[in-house]
């Protein structure tokens, strides 16, 4: 994105479209291609921000993935919600530096112990998203994991945010929360050796892996809406693929005022 010429808020909305589908921690390489189609509202000659993203592509070897905005939300090119249950993350991090294991050795209080949740690497003050709509169970301090906040989730589904620096605005016990709402700020309470994000996720009372979990994507199109999206869809790879007996499309539809 910087090669292209462009801004962080760019590179960032990209790479939240297509979460779902590419892990952007691991699975990005060298040689993997991208295409974005934008809009850009200026003022004159004066970029003043970033509009809309109608289209995303990523590929990486044969496999090529896409996101089409439709109606305000984004779906792949079989019509099927581009935004999960769960997010894969619950922030924007650098590196992992802990992964869920049953045998880590403690870094403060030493002997092997296991780690049932994952450790994100990152600056004290990183927001910290929910990472599914759910209600706070608890919000206080444990032992151990310092500043924590609990929510539980439909299904079964519990996760669990520690070593926070502090709380989202109005975060609380019984507080309804939505998908990638701030419910706190990473810090380094509790035992802790410096600032990271304390990750576990459980269903039914079992810890599971956060990494390897996969959650049911959202609710697709449906049968009255395929044929107006699947129209929305070829001219959104046409711009694309460059073609540009589709110009005029965009922006021409009340969808885009």
């Amino acid at each position: 994105m910087d090669a292209a010429g462009e801004g962080d808020p760019l590179t960032i909305a990209f790479a939240d479209m297509l979460a779902s589908e590419v892990d952007f921690y691991k699975d990005v390489r060298e040689g993997d291609r991208f295409k974005v189609l934008v809009e850009k509202v200026y003022k004159g000659e004066q970029f003043i921000q970033y509009g809309p993203i109608h289209a995303v592509e990523h590929q990486r070897r044969e496999r090529v993935y896409r996101g089409i905005r439709y109606r305000g939300d984004y779906y792949d090119e079989n019509g099927n919600s581009m935004r999960k249950a769960f997010l894969k993350a619950p922030l924007r991090f650098n590196r992992i530096s802990s992964r869920f294991s049953l045998a880590r050795k403690h870094p403060i209080i030493g002997g092997v112990r296991a780690l049932l949740g994952v450790d994100y690497g990152v600056p004290i003050g990183t927001p910290i998203w929910a990472v599914a709509d759910g209600t706070v169970v608890s919000s206080g301090w444990k032992r151990g994991v310092g500043n924590q906040v609990v929510l539980r989730h439909p299904n079964g589904y519990v996760t669990y945010y520690g070593n926070l620096s502090r709380y989202g605005h109005g975060i609380r016990k019984e507080v309804r929360v939505a998908q990638k709402q701030v419910i706190g700020y990473v810090g380094s309470t509790g035992l802790s050796t410096g600032p990271h994000l304390d990750y576990r996720l459980a269903k039914e009372g079992q810890l599971k892996n956060p990494l390897k979990v996969s959650f049911a994507a959202g609710v697709p199109i449906g049968k009255a809406e395929r044929e107006a999206f699947q129209k929305r869809r070829d001219e959104m790879i046409a711009w694309l693929q460059g073609n540009t007996s589709y110009q005029g499309v965009i922006g021409e539809t009340e969808e885009f005022h």
